[in-house]
């Protein structure tokens, strides 16, 4: 019968070892502290872009009623001319 042992590194080898998620303690802090920073600059960007889309929104309405009131100007002008000419 073929006996398997298993060896494992006797006493000093074993302490001085840290676990795979000790050793990569500041690579997951720094990528928590990017993710972190990536959602705070999405939050504002979020912000600002309902303002800006709000005064765009704002602005169309300005501009389209003075659209409509050039317009009637216009139509007024021209229905004036036509009384003047005939």
């Amino acid at each position: 019968m073929i006996g398997l042992s298993v060896r494992l590194p006797a006493g000093p080898a074993l302490v001085g070892r840290r676990s795979i998620w000790r050793s990569r303690a500041a690579l997951f802090g720094g990528l928590g502290l990017l993710a972190l920073a990536t959602w705070r600059f999405l939050v504002i960007y979020h912000v600002f872009y309902d303002q800006r889309f709000q005064a765009l929104s704002e602005t169309k309405a300005g501009l389209t009623v003075r659209r409509d009131e050039a317009r009637a100007g216009a139509d007024r002008a021209a229905e004036m001319e036509r009384k003047l000419v005939t």
